[in-house]
């Protein structure tokens, strides 16, 4: 419903609120003041009332100036020029970089492909996929019954996506369409090691564990069995997990996180407009002493 404030982040927006305020008590104030004013003139002539840049007038004046639909009068006097030139500068940079976020919005909106399964991996064609030749994965989907696990490395083998091993297969994801699979843990270690242009998708296949294999009726199994469950109850195995993969990890939240969607506008990204507006308040101001 409210898709087009998506473009600028919340404090951007009312910032450009404060804004418009700002210029409008700035502008009622120069042309108050200045001898060159609308109300200077009114009072020398004893023509019209000079009210042309009351505060109900130069709230007008600066809504429309930022809707780009200008106002019923410009000022007269330098100091408000001054001011309105900052202001138009300013609006001419606020409303172009909110059009092109808001079409780069909309535009990413139309053209998001999300793979949430093997079936939406299937079924696009942007994306190629592999998995390392030889490994486990190869030899499960090469002796896999299931329909789409073999048109799936019917396809594998057909564009030859196969890959010679993990490392091979993150940096062909990192710098090409590719979707790398592999086992859950390898891929959780190198979506968190930079330069953090990754994404992973969990549990596209069935979910499976690591486990030691011994000999039959070994006197061991019982009591290694034992170990790990009492290890995985205590969360030594999740502080093991945590030590060597979330603590060390060498990206952020924000950075692991791949997305189609745009980055809306936050206050930092526009801040040299305000820089400029300001610095022609400030002239205006000293413009109007002068005056």
């Amino acid at each position: 419903l409210f898709a087009f404030l998506m473009p600028f982040q919340k404090d951007l927006w009312a910032c450009c609120c404060l804004v418009v305020g700002a210029v409008t008590i700035l502008m009622w104030i120069l042309d108050r003041f200045s001898p060159y004013g609308f109300r200077a003139e009114a009072k020398n002539t004893g023509e019209g009332e000079g009210d042309e840049f009351s505060l109900p007038n130069s709230l007008w004046f600066a809504t429309g100036s930022i809707l780009q639909q200008g106002g019923d009068n410009t000022p007269r006097s330098g100091s408000g020029r001054v001011l309105a030139a900052s202001f138009w500068l300013f609006t001419l940079i606020l409303i172009s970089t909110y059009t092109a976020n808001l079409a780069a919005f909309f535009t990413a909106q139309n053209s998001k492909s999300t793979i949430n399964s093997l079936e939406d991996l299937v079924a696009q064609d942007v994306f190629k996929y592999g998995v390392q030749q030889g490994g486990s994965l190869f030899s499960f989907f090469e002796k896999s019954k299931v329909r789409i696990y073999k048109k799936m490395f019917g396809k594998m083998s057909t564009l030859n996506t196969f890959v010679k091993g993990t490392d091979e297969g993150v940096n062909r994801s990192r710098t090409t369409p590719f979707a790398y699979l592999t086992d859950q843990p390898s891929l959780d270690y190198y979506n968190q090691r930079k330069p953090c242009n990754t994404m992973l998708v969990k549990n596209l296949l069935d979910a499976k564990s690591y486990a030691l294999g011994l000999q039959r009726n070994s006197e061991w199994t019982d009591g290694i069995s034992v170990a790990i469950l009492q290890l995985r109850e205590e969360g030594e195995v999740e502080r093991i997990r945590y030590k060597w993969w979330d603590a060390m990890s060498e990206c952020n939240l924000k950075d692991a996180v791949v997305s189609n969607q745009p980055m809306s506008l936050e206050l930092h990204h526009l801040a040299g407009v305000f820089i400029i507006l300001g610095g022609g308040a400030g002239i205006s101001l000293v413009i109007l002493l002068m005056e």
